[in-house]
């Protein structure tokens, strides 16, 4: 299928980032780009209103505006008949998810959200040794993401970026939702969680800088185990990791470097993937090819609409387990928090 009408949302950063990997999957095709402020964008074809959406009718859109927007846009988009990527988180909140999902069953399209970290080698490798049992039986893990939100990106105004604006849908908790999809994608969802978010820096924002969720957890023979994530926007240096320990050793991953390590028993250490072997980058690539492939193959893509509903799950009932100062329980199967 050569699609020739495929629709960017937003003009920022992450929109520029698809038009490049469009254009050069579909070199041919008629990309527009559409910017809710009207701002001027460096792109040729560039729409203001949705009328011009709709006379449009894109095969592909990107949403790639603010998360507060994501579920509404998406909606509009999937009654044209679009197939979507959704940049992450998937909102702020899951009000009108229902009726996306209804769409998305009506219309027989495909809905991708943009976690691209699962399309990371190292994941997908760390993932394959704790289905291997390679460390025995989990009894913990420790997830660690930081980085000061001043130096994030490099010639912004961070008080002017969505992380920033909690109309915006900023905060650690949702900009850094990934380390809670890939916990997911290797353990399943949580069955309760209890956070702990607040604001402790000087940053100019109206939003949490720094989150500490726990999260109740089970292994496949059904044994308990508790995952810790830690969230923040204000760590002066860069830390991102993953360490589980297990019965017979611990598995460390960095995904800043991409490494993997295993630390055994016998405290003998396995390198089991060298840093440098991966680009971040590249995964933006990879998560496009997946939808084009659930598309042409009618299945759903690997990071489908339900696994970011998972994890919006744990996002709700992480903010009212700091609402109500207690731990809170996720609905098994159905997802979904409960007091």
């Amino acid at each position: 299928m050569n699609f020739k009408r495929i629709l960017i949302v937003g003009t920022g950063s992450m929109g520029f980032r698809h038009f490049e990997i469009v254009r050069k999957l579909f070199p041919e095709a008629q990309i527009a780009v559409y910017s809710e402020s009207g701002r001027n964008s460096h792109f040729a074809d560039t729409f203001i209103t949705k009328s011009e959406i709709m006379t449009f009718r894109p095969e592909i859109s990107v949403i790639a505006n603010q998360s507060s927007r994501h579920l509404a846009t998406a909606s509009f988009l999937a009654e044209l008949g679009s197939h979507i990527l959704i940049e992450k988180p998937l909102s702020t909140n899951l009000d009108g998810v229902d009726q996306l999902i209804a769409l998305k069953k009506s219309g027989d399209i495909k809905i991708a959200v943009g976690y691209n970290l699962r399309f990371l080698p190292s994941f997908k490798i760390f993932q394959s040794l704790l289905r291997e049992q390679k460390i025995g039986r989990i009894f913990d893990v420790r997830i660690e993401v930081g980085q000061s939100l001043e130096t994030w990106r490099p010639g912004r105004d961070y008080r002017e970026t969505a992380s920033a604006r909690r109309i915006d849908g900023g905060g650690v908790l949702r900009e850094l939702s990934h380390e809670i999809d890939y916990l997911i994608g290797f353990f399943g969802s949580p069955h309760w969680v209890s956070a702990s978010l607040g604001k402790v820096s000087d940053l100019e924002i109206d939003v949490e800088d720094i989150a500490h969720l726990i999260l109740g957890m089970k292994n496949e023979d059904g044994t308990e185990f508790m995952a810790s994530i830690h969230l923040d926007f204000i760590r002066q240096d860069k830390l991102r990791r993953c360490i589980v320990i297990g019965r017979h050793g611990t598995l460390e991953w960095n995904l800043l470097s991409g490494s993997i390590v295993q630390k055994n028993s016998d405290f003998s250490e396995t390198e089991i993937l060298a840093p440098g072997q991966e680009s971040l980058s590249d995964t933006y690539s990879m998560e496009w090819n997946d939808l084009l492939n659930a598309i042409y193959q009618d299945d759903e893509p690997t990071n489908s609409l339900q696994n970011s509903i998972s994890t919006m799950d744990v996002i709700v009932a992480c903010e009212l387990s700091q609402e109500k100062e207690s731990r809170v329980r996720l609905l098994p199967i159905t997802g979904g928090p409960h007091d």
